[in-house]
């Protein structure tokens, strides 16, 4: 099975996703084998290779292997069994068996011959997973979520003279990447701030205070004069929202949202929240996530798509306009890889324009 292993970890790690057995646990203390079943809390799924024999029977009276699945379906973690087509011992049948009769409950076993084969099973099996799990509940639940983030309390009027942007990327997970543990850790806050000034969001001359929350991090930045007043949240599960000026200049430039200024700012919300991720998904957990643009006072803003530098400005209609407009609604389904691509980046852009024209209010 050595070579059968080798290839199953070189086919999840091509998905991007961290494997986690025997050869890639780090030395413990504890038993060896209570500390693989212990690592079973933090995956999103167990695969299972079953080759012709079953096994030693641990303490527990069963095979390491089938006590691996016994811990997964214990805690509700999805299970696939690889089977290899390959005469089998009675016990090994036995638990081949055991595995095939809960379909129903959501596991499968599909077939390979060899290690030439193997990987091609393993990419296919979980990609059908992830098409299966991850867009359902999991997808759902992240679009909510960084719907409820947008609008925040939804009022007008939020101590804000100017015009902003607020950004909110929430990775579709089901679980938490930052515990009680890590967000006590001396000098996060700090390295994840410093994460805010390097993005651009937060100038150099600007004031920058954190706090910890039921939530995770929360940020405020604010310039001498108050003018400006940013906030940036980092979730425990990973969520991001971040905030970035966008008005123009000149008399009324505070009531515009300027095209290029809204660009710049997703573009260095990107770059923040994969900067946090590199330092609070350690177990690089974030594979998608859910990203929208959310424009607070927006019944009083007109969108621009060349900067405004002029003295007179026609606002359109502003009954029945929401105080926070956000676009895209649903939030934007993408890859972690693609977060800050120029591709992503404009569709993101064009969605808040295009909200506005829909209001009346884009010149």
């Amino acid at each position: 099975m050595v070579a059968i292993r080798a290839e199953t970890r070189a086919a999840v790690e091509s998905l991007q996703m961290r494997p986690v057995m025997f050869e890639t646990t780090p030395a413990s203390r504890d038993d060896s084998r209570r500390a693989l079943l212990d690592e079973l809390g933090g995956c999103d799924v167990v695969l299972l290779l079953l080759g012709a024999e079953y096994g030693e029977r641990t303490e527990r009276g069963v095979s390491a292997t089938e006590d691996e699945f016994n811990e997964a379906t214990g805690r509700g973690i999805p299970v696939i069994a690889l089977v290899q087509e390959i005469p089998r011992s009675p016990e090994q049948d036995e638990f081949v068996g055991r595995v095939r009769g809960t379909w129903s409950e959501g596991r499968f076993a599909p077939t390979f011959k060899d290690a030439s084969g193997v990987g091609f099973a393993v990419v296919r099996a979980l990609n059908a997973w992830r098409q299966r799990g991850v867009t359902n509940e999991h997808q759902a639940a992240a679009l909510e979520r960084a719907g409820r983030l947008a609008v925040g309390s939804g009022q007008p009027g939020q101590s804000h003279t100017g015009a902003k942007a607020r950004v909110v990327i929430v990775p579709i997970l089901g679980k938490l990447i930052m515990d009680a543990v890590m967000l006590g850790e001396p000098g996060l806050g700090d390295s994840l701030g410093m994460s805010a000034r390097t993005s651009g969001l937060v100038r150099h001359d600007m004031a920058l205070k954190q706090k910890l929350t039921a939530d995770g991090i929360e940020f405020e930045a604010a310039d001498s004069r108050g003018y400006e007043h940013l906030r940036f949240v980092v979730a425990t599960d990973g969520a991001i929202l971040a905030e970035g000026a966008v008005s123009g200049s000149g008399m009324l430039g505070s009531s515009v949202i300027e095209g290029p200024s809204v660009r710049r700012v997703v573009e260095q919300s990107c770059a923040f929240a994969l900067s946090t991720w590199e330092q609070i998904d350690r177990r690089d957990d974030v594979r998608e996530v859910a990203a929208t643009v959310a424009i607070p006072d927006a019944s009083m803003k007109v969108y621009s798509d060349v900067e405004f530098t002029g003295n007179s400005l026609s606002m359109g209609s502003m009954m029945g306009s929401p105080a926070v407009l956000v676009s895209p609604n649903p939030p934007r389904v993408a890859r972690r890889e693609d977060l800050g691509s120029p591709e992503l980046v404009e569709q993101l852009v064009a969605e808040v324009r295009h909200a506005f024209l829909l209001e009346g209010r884009a010149r």
